[in-house]
């Protein structure tokens, strides 16, 4: 079904972060979608043909695993970690639950630097929901409170400028990523007719310069902003990234300029416009508005999306599950599991232990962490000795 990748895997605690290693213009209020590139090796994730799982082992994939110890002090209170990103040699940290923060780290765990802070000054922030880095090493700040990208210096931390988004006031974002241009997501308080999913911002006056995917072509119709992902964009280790919302069964290739479409998913319980226009017309706000689809037999929510050699990875909710989706780009076949054993981090009696959440990958590894409250339940099920976990 697939090969054993000889790997090198490593775990980071704080919260414990897990890394595998595998080896191997102008302003324009004009809200016509630009198109997309075509893609003639899209690929076909077949799930209603895909053989059924009950678990994989993550030393198909993976050789070794190790634990990144995050210093923490009363000065370093992160509580929850939202997303990780590298650069170089740095580990980039964001904390929205509890910190409000971005921290940086060495790859070894020790504290570097905060970047910004809750305020309304120069270099602050309102509210910070995402971050990306460039390959020049500047990272920028998404400050959805204000809908402000504040832009900083990573080596020195060093505050450069800011940038207003969405000025319009009926568009709001809260994820952001660059390659060689930068985007943000998009949602509406309210159906548009040209309601769009993505975003290219003008680096020089903050405006859209380009908006893509519309909102009833990829994503069901949906356009309430009180239920946001906690995630749309996941780095590539190919390079890029994948861009994916709540109800897509399309995810998108951002490779340098180009946005086109990687794999689309074809099945029959996948959510279809009808499902989402019913519980809309429900008028439930924030989670309890998509809570209807946890009775039905439907699949949606595909996130945490990476790709390693010739496998294509995914999560996503069926019904009141949720399950992964690994395909095999090579032999076109798709395989649908239940569970994902960590057979290098559990003892042998331990189906799916503490939750990993996925945080990200690069051309070493994938990352992942656990939440502060799981440790203990961490100590008791995993092979780690304790004087590490201290």
């Amino acid at each position: 079904m697939y090969c054993n990748l000889s790997v090198k895997m490593f775990v980071v605690m704080l919260c414990t972060i897990f890394c595998m290693y595998l080896q191997a213009c102008s302003h324009d209020n004009s809200t016509t979608i630009s198109s997309i590139y075509m893609n003639d090796s899209l690929l076909i994730v077949d799930i209603d043909h895909s053989v059924k799982l009950e678990s994989i082992n993550y030393s198909d994939f993976y050789s070794n695993i190790e634990t990144i110890i995050l210093e923490c002090d009363t000065n370093i209170l992160i509580g929850y970690i939202n997303k990780l990103e590298t650069y170089n040699d740095y580990l980039i940290i964001l904390d929205i639950n509890y910190s409000q923060g971005i921290f940086v780290f060495d790859k070894y765990g020790n504290f570097i630097r905060k970047i910004g802070a809750v305020g309304q000054g120069v270099g602050e922030y309102i509210e910070v929901s995402d971050f990306t880095i460039d390959k020049d090493g500047l990272l920028y700040l998404l400050d959805n409170g204000a809908q402000r990208i504040n832009i900083y210096e990573l080596s020195s931390g060093d505050f450069i400028k800011s940038l207003k988004i969405n000025e319009n006031g009926y568009v709001w974002s809260y994820h952001i990523y660059k390659n060689t241009r930068l985007y943000v997501d998009a949602y509406f308080s309210n159906s548009l007719k040209n309601a769009y999913l993505l975003q290219g911002i003008n680096e020089k006056s903050g405006y859209s310069r380009q908006q893509y995917l519309s909102v009833n072509d990829y994503n069901k119709t949906w356009v309430n902003i009180n239920y946001v992902e906690n995630n749309a964009f996941y780095i590539s280790s190919m390079n890029g990234a994948f861009f994916v919302q709540q109800f897509m069964d399309t995810i998108i290739k951002i490779e340098d300029d180009y946005i086109y479409p990687f794999a689309v998913i074809k099945y029959d319980h996948f959510v279809t416009d009808k499902d989402i226009n019913a519980i809309q017309e429900m008028g439930r706000s924030g989670f309890s508005s998509i809570s209807e689809l946890f009775n039905k037999n439907l699949m949606w929510n595909i996130r945490d999306i990476r790709i390693r050699n010739d496998y294509l990875f995914f999560r996503c909710w069926e019904s009141n599950m949720q399950i992964a989706i690994l395909y095999d780009m090579k032999k076109k076949e798709t395989y649908k599991i239940m569970y994902e054993r960590n057979d290098l981090l559990y003892k042998d009696n331990v189906l799916s232990g503490v939750p990993l959440k996925y945080l990200t990958s690069d051309e070493n590894g994938s990352y992942f962490c656990v939440r502060t409250d799981d440790i203990e339940m961490l100590i008791e099920y995993a092979f780690l000795v304790s004087k590490a976990i201290r």
